[in-house]
């Protein structure tokens, strides 16, 4: 089952959170990049992960119209791929975003890029 959070948009093109999603998922891939090692000390097990394409784990997309980030949301879906390997490994892709990604995302983009839209 597919997670999706919103959150609020920051101006910034979800093509740049893409790229860097791909570039830090590429990094996941290496067993020795300091990313996954980062993963491991946080007690993280992404190896299996490791098979996945990025977009089946994670996917984002915008929502809404126009430039007013009031009615612009960036939506990151975890898990978006209903397949039973998927849904196998969401905790895992859940823990990746929460404690991996979104902070690598958050240092590049600045605090505000990702705030949770209520």
């Amino acid at each position: 089952m597919s997670e999706e959070i919103r959150y609020k948009w920051a101006d910034i093109p979800a093509e740049e959170y893409d790229k860097d999603l791909d570039e830090l998922w590429g990094e996941l891939q290496n067993p020795d990049s300091a990313l996954s090692r980062e993963a491991r000390d946080l007690g993280i097990d992404v190896k299996p992960l490791r098979r996945l394409d990025r977009k089946d784990a994670i996917s984002l997309r915008t929502e809404g119209e126009g430039f007013d980030p009031a009615t612009v949301a960036i939506v990151v879906a975890l898990a978006p791929v209903a397949t039973e390997t998927i849904k196998a490994l969401t905790p895992i892709i859940h823990d990746v975003w929460k404690h991996v990604l979104l902070p690598r995302i958050l240092r590049r983009k600045g605090g505000q890029a990702l705030v949770p839209k209520e």
